[in-house]
């Protein structure tokens, strides 16, 4: 559903990180027909089980989990998470689920075509409007929030200014090592007066 070949590694990254088998990816390409535009409503082909809500019952409640499986009996938001999220991957389009502290704490986060822009949009409810989730990095292991992937969606490492900004930096950080603590103050200060001039 993307060209894959025009997406940076940043964004890849959410593709190639599937935790479903690929037999179960198979089966998604196969039976998860929702065009790109709508594949947002995959969240919500798998019907939300109110009952182990009720039950507080936050985890499968057997051992085969499986993307048929979860369609076929519903699951609370962390199952239609993992669905929509696998079932995005199947079909090459970069996808994750935040985690949050509420009461629907996972919702899909996609990269849609235009101007492959992260979109927040599968799994958010209106009361949730200012509430700021979090992504596991599948590079690094390390947290992602909403406003991160929103910087990293405007592409900045790829403008000159920004790896000009690296190389400023790894030299302010030689000069500090060195003891000279001016010539390191320069050096780091530089990359905003580069970005302020272009």
């Amino acid at each position: 559903m993307h060209k894959l070949g025009s997406l940076d590694a940043d964004v890849l990254k959410f593709v190639v990180d599937a935790a479903a088998p690929l037999p179960e990816l198979a089966w998604a390409q196969q039976n998860v027909h929702f065009s790109l535009a709508e594949l947002v409503k995959s969240y919500t082909a798998v019907s939300y089980r109110l009952d182990r809500l009720q039950d507080n019952q936050t985890t499968w409640p057997d051992d085969t989990y499986e993307l048929a499986r979860i369609l076929r009996e519903g699951g609370i938001c962390v199952d239609q998470a993992y669905f929509a999220t696998e079932a995005g991957k199947a079909r090459g389009v970069p996808r994750f689920f935040q985690r949050r502290r509420a009461r629907r704490p996972t919702r899909v986060v996609r990269l849609s075509r235009r101007r492959a822009r992260w979109q927040l949009d599968a799994g958010r409810i209106p009361e949730e409007k200012f509430l700021t989730g979090l992504a596991r990095d599948p590079q690094t292991w390390g947290n992602l929030s909403d406003h991160e992937l929103a910087f990293l969606a405007e592409g900045f490492r790829a403008l000159p200014t920004y790896q000009q900004s690296r190389t400023d930096a790894a030299v302010a950080v030689e000069y500090l090592q060195l003891g000279h603590a001016a010539e390191a103050q320069a050096a780091a200060r530089k990359p905003s007066t580069t970005s302020a001039a272009t």
